[in-house]
């Protein structure tokens, strides 16, 4: 029915009727800002806690030269790709490769790892993110910018990488364990806690 035809009680009808769809829209599209404005805060708070134990513990991402600070000079960025390269047991630069096509070796090889962590300070890797998660990105074309693509790298110029530092592992303590009778069930109880 038109709304020229309605009576005037079937348009103040038909206007109620309007009025509340319309406003349940407007109370949907708030609920949807604020779940959303939500979600972003969580998501943020989720991004500085994990930047902040990647700062605490020294986990670098391939390319980085801390954690979150990424390399911003060919001899960084070269650096860091080769400490990644021995990390993951790959073969330092080729002659005639450059910084472009090693930095895509390694990244090749960190993916299929799972992008583990590079702890610099130890030179030890730590476990990542995952494969799943960093082909998220599209892949090494769309998610890396190299800082040169195609100067060769004159290997024979290049300064042997530090040595990894030895690390003593810390002794290990047994934690004593009291066994006690609860209710006619065996339980152990630890008393001395060990601190980690």
């Amino acid at each position: 029915m038109k709304i020229s035809e309605m009576t005037p009680e079937q348009r103040c009808e038909y206007n109620n009727k309007r009025q509340k769809q319309f406003r349940a829209r407007q109370k949907q599209t708030r609920a949807d800002l604020k779940k959303s404005a939500l979600e972003r805060r969580r998501e943020d708070q989720m991004n500085r806690a994990g930047e902040a134990h990647r700062k605490a513990t020294g986990r670098c991402f391939l390319g980085e030269v801390s954690p979150g600070i990424d390399a911003d000079n060919l001899e960084d960025a070269l650096q860091v790709a080769r400490e990644m390269a021995r990390a993951l047991k790959l073969d330092d630069v080729k002659q005639g490769e450059s910084l472009f096509e090693f930095e895509r070796r390694v990244w090749t090889k960190w993916v299929d790892e799972g992008g583990p962590f590079l702890i610099r300070q130890t030179q030890g890797l730590k476990r990542g993110w995952g494969r799943d998660y960093l082909l998220s990105f599209g892949g090494f074309e769309k998610s890396w910018v190299s800082l040169c693509s195609g100067q060769l790298i004159d290997v024979e110029s290049l300064e042997p990488l530090p040595p990894i530092p030895e690390i003593k592992p810390e002794p290990v303590r047994e934690a004593q364990i009291e066994w006690v009778r609860r209710g006619g069930i065996m339980k152990g109880v630890v008393k001395n806690e060990l601190s980690i």
